[in-house]
């Protein structure tokens, strides 16, 4: 069933919203849970972070898949802090390491930044600048570099390889933008 482009920002909207309701936390930046994963003190269990993390995901594709605007650095890093949180909070739980939670937060925004806009190095230097040392330079090397490979293989066929590359000037370029009513 064809959908009006004007309608479809409504939809994902709603979406969102609803989503929303039930998990607040994925709202704006989420700055704030992010703040207490590279804390170490986010509290949460390993599937309440890997629920919120493929929530954020999937509210964020509904937004831009439906014609709204949203960045793409506060998302990554906001999957990548859950990511890295849920990661430490399992290998804690299973006795493999008792390295820091706050760091594996800290490497998994790296990781998925890294990957997401195609900037390794970038990202790297980054949590060097966060951190004020080097110690998580290694996991960090580590995580960006199969981050970044990963997401090589996996779009390279693909028509906008990053991100940012997808995204477009302004809102007048947008088809949606063009076709809703009233609009030049």
């Amino acid at each position: 069933m064809p959908i009006p482009n004007h309608v479809k920002p409504a939809i994902g909207g709603l979406i969102v919203g609803i989503v929303g309701m039930f998990a607040p936390q994925i709202l704006a930046g989420g700055y704030g849970v992010m703040q207490l994963a590279v804390q170490g003190t986010v509290g949460a269990g390993v599937l309440f972070l890997l629920v919120l993390s493929l929530l954020k995901v999937l509210t964020l594709s509904m937004t831009i898949g439906s014609g709204g605007s949203g960045g793409v650095f506060a998302p990554s890093l906001f999957v990548g802090a859950l990511l890295g949180a849920a990661l430490g909070t399992l290998m804690h739980h299973l006795g493999i390491t008792d390295a820091p939670i706050a760091g594996l937060a800290l490497v998994g925004m790296a990781a998925v930044f890294g990957g997401a806009a195609r900037v390794p190095i970038a990202t790297m230097v980054m949590v060097a600048e966060m951190t004020g040392g080097y110690k998580l330079m290694a996991p960090t090397m580590l995580a960006v570099v199969i981050s970044f490979l990963l997401q090589v293989w996996l779009t390279r066929k693909a028509r906008y390889p990053s991100l940012y590359e997808a995204q477009l000037p302004g809102p007048e370029q947008s088809p949606i933008y063009k076709s809703a009513p009233g609009a030049r």
